[in-house]
This record gives C-alpha cells, structure tokens and sequence, in this order.
C-alpha cells in the first residue's frame, strides 16, 4: 500500500476535538496500519541494493516517526485524564499494536543476512533506534493520561512495544540470541486471548 495514502487516512482520522480517549483511540489504530504496512515493505523488498531499500522500508519508517512525533505533541497537550473504563478499553488496540511491532521486527530479523549483503544494516538500525525513540516518547504521553490504579498495567504494555523494537536493534548490532524471527499473527494472537480468557475482547483483564 501507498505510504502517503495511508498517512493520509490516519491522519484524516484523527479528530479535531477534545476528546483525548478518541484522539489515542484512533491514533493508535493508525500507528498499527503504519506499522502493518511497514512490515508488508520488509516483506516486499526484493534485497537488491540501497535504493530499493531506502525506498520500500526506510521511507515507510520515516512516515511512522513522523506521525508518533505528532501524536505525542498532541496528547501532551491535552491533560485529560482517560476513565477507569476508557483506560481498560485502549488496553486492546495498545496491544494489537505490540503484536504488530513484533511481526515488524521479526521480519527485519529474518532477513538480516539479505540486509548485511546490500549493506543496508546501518540504515535498519537507525531506522530502528529512531522508532523506538518515538515509541517511548508516545507511550509516556500515552500513560500520562492513565489513572494511577492502572499504571502498572500501562507500564507492561509499553514494554512490549519497546521490547520488540530493541530486540531488532540487538540483533543487527551482533546479538545473535536476539535474531528471533518467529512472526506473530496480531489478529490471530488476540482472538487466542480473548478465546482462552487472558483478557475481554474489548482488552480489560479478566476479574
């Protein structure tokens, strides 16, 4: 898919109001497309050269940098506070998120010896490093609008965002324990949750 058409749709969905709990709604929704269509560019990539692959992935990742920057600005400058109820809803889509952030990197980690031959690796790991930057940044402005009670709940879930991108960056930095490339399913893995009651399917835990 189109990088600019699908930053158009994310950003046209984002609303306009006040609304804080629909702006991360929708906000993180649009991250995950990001992400997803990221990942259908590590898998597009035909491993020939530079240009290509300044093209198929560097350019995607770039637009995703630049939409978390602008997400976090906005967040951080609404100080309302999301509801218990709103806070245990965006559980969900903040997980969607992670499963897809993993995906991403497992397949920059399965074709790192294709990354190493075009001599691009450098550029995955800035690219990496800069993600995980704008991840840690929107995940703080993200739970600084969570309620204290589920503050540690919050805190697990931006783990798991910026786990998976430091794993990618291990790996192409020499770690070979961190090259995992099993790939996780996003859709699949949360249908499995709500199945085997680990969490609700609007993502509140189980009492």
């Amino acid at each position: 898919m189109n990088l600019r058409f699908v930053l158009a749709v994310a950003w046209s969905a984002i609303p306009v109001s006040g609304d804080t709990y629909h702006f991360a709604t929708t906000s993180l929704e649009a991250i995950k497309a990001l992400t997803d269509n990221l990942t259908q560019a590590i898998q597009d990539w035909d491993g020939s050269d530079l240009a290509t692959a300044l093209s198929n992935i560097h350019e995607p990742a770039e637009g995703l940098v630049e939409y978390m920057s602008n997400a976090t600005k906005t967040l951080l400058g609404n100080d309302k506070m999301f509801s218990l109820n709103q806070a245990f809803r965006i559980a969900s889509p903040t997980q969607r998120l992670a499963y897809s952030a993993n995906a991403s990197v497992a397949n920059l980690n399965r074709r790192l010896p294709e990354f190493k031959r075009a001599q691009v690796n450098a550029i995955v790991v800035n690219d990496l490093k800069s993600l995980l930057n704008a991840t840690q940044d929107f995940s703080d402005s993200l739970i600084s609008h969570v309620p204290s009670d589920l503050y540690p709940v919050a805190v697990n879930l931006r783990a798991l965002n910026v786990n998976s991108l430091q794993q990618g960056i291990d790996c192409f930095g020499g770690t070979d324990s961190a090259c995992s490339a099993a790939v996780v399913d996003p859709d699949r893995t949360y249908e499995l949750a709500v199945r085997y009651d680990a969490m609700k399917e609007d993502g509140s835990p189980i009492a």
